[in-house]
């Protein structure tokens, strides 16, 4: 007896984005060093499907999944000569990947003390800048409403080291380093 094998396998899954969001669009390639597929993730139902045909059994794939807001993502599948993973994922059609952002968000609170033993008070109008030396983010805390005082947010920050500084005219400026990775949604207050 003899068993013959696929000529051809096929790859498919889904791309998710950590903490929610659309997985449409993302660039998905399938590279054996030989061949290379590509094809985008879907942006309808279901959103962030995906799926690759014609590739030579048995062999070991890359598959990177791109898109420009979201931190790339690289993988190994080995399918066998009947078509079936190997190693890398579960099977062939749950090449699952959860993306996550590729930039970071920066969020908080500024209060300010009076420095006569009072609680400390939330600062509204307060400059918050965020600088690497080569980008500049500057932001003001909120003013309104009551309970919204002295927050601030910045986002889509991409990852590194930056200076944080708060400034506000009759206060002593005050600064500190943060770093910041990918998908990273830090608060400092």
């Amino acid at each position: 007896d003899i068993v013959l094998g696929r000529d051809r396998g096929a790859l498919a899954g889904r791309v998710t984005v950590e903490g929610g969001g659309d997985a449409g669009g993302v660039s998905v390639t399938v590279s054996d060093g030989a061949t290379t597929l590509q094809t985008v993730t879907r942006s309808t139902d279901p959103v962030g499907a995906w799926d690759v045909d014609g590739l030579a059994v048995p062999g070991t794939y890359t598959l990177t999944f791109e898109r420009t807001d979201l931190a790339q993502q690289v993988l190994s599948v080995s399918l066998d000569a009947f078509g079936q993973v190997t190693a890398g994922a579960p099977s062939a059609d749950r090449v699952d990947v959860a993306m996550r952002s590729a930039t970071a968000v920066l969020h908080g609170r500024v209060t300010q003390t009076l420095g006569d033993g009072s609680p400390a008070q939330n600062a509204p109008n307060v400059i918050v800048t965020l600088t690497s030396g080569t980008a500049e983010w500057r932001v003001t805390t909120a003013s309104t409403p009551r309970r919204d005082a002295g927050l601030f947010r910045i986002e889509k920050i991409p990852p590194g080291t930056y200076t944080l500084s708060f400034a506000r005219a009759g206060t002593r400026a005050t600064s500190q380093i943060v770093v910041l990775t990918a998908g990273q949604v830090l608060r400092e207050d």
